[in-house]
């Protein structure tokens, strides 16, 4: 459950307008209990909305399934034998999605030539607006007010060695280049630092 409105603003901005309620965003699991506990007040904001009355003042809470973005990373080595362990094979996969029209994960590629990380998502009462992604020495802005990630802005104040990436995704020992044969470190002309 994330809490929102004015007093998570007031939180940050001591100055802001006194909060009257609680507004929050939570998934169904989250609000079952509240449910169980507590007689609903009938919502004024549609039905995705869970209003409750806990000493004088409301709860509202925006009821939403459905994530705006998710953050992924698997990393899998086989290990095998300690004396050839630059031919140890090492899968790697990370990256970002949003739901697509079923609800499902997409992964979001537009403008990138390596993975970037989720940062945050910009939402309001309609949905997700924007998503922020980051990397060494860049970030992205998406635009997600059509159902896809497109990106809206692109900023590069690093230009990093393309090596420098796969180090980051890189699972098992370090091998000279050369010390050995398969996919793993030594397949990828890794050096030691």
């Amino acid at each position: 459950m994330l809490l929102i409105g004015s007093r998570a603003a007031r939180f940050h901005f001591k100055d802001f307008r006194a909060a009257k309620d609680w507004d929050a965003i939570a998934f169904e699991r989250e609000v079952a209990p509240l449910r169980a506990r507590y007689a609903e007040v009938p919502s004024r904001g549609g039905s995705r909305k869970a209003r409750f009355r806990f000493r004088g003042t409301v709860l509202e809470i925006d009821v939403d399934n459905i994530p705006a973005a998710w953050a992924a990373a698997v990393n899998w080595l086989q290990v095998g034998d300690p004396a050839q362990a630059c031919t140890w094979h090492d899968d790697t996969f990370n990256g970002f999605f949003i739901p697509d029209a079923e609800g499902k994960a997409s992964k979001v590629t537009d403008g990138q030539d390596h993975p970037l990380a989720l940062a945050a998502v910009l939402a309001d009462a309609t949905g997700p607006k924007v998503l922020f992604a980051d990397g060494a020495g860049e970030f992205t802005a998406y635009d997600l007010s059509h159902g896809t990630a497109t990106v809206g802005h692109h900023v590069v104040w690093l230009i990093a060695d393309p090596a420098d990436y796969v180090i980051d995704d890189h699972l098992g020992p370090r091998c000279e280049a050369g010390s050995g044969s398969g996919s793993g470190s030594a397949a990828m002309g890794m050096q030691p630092r």
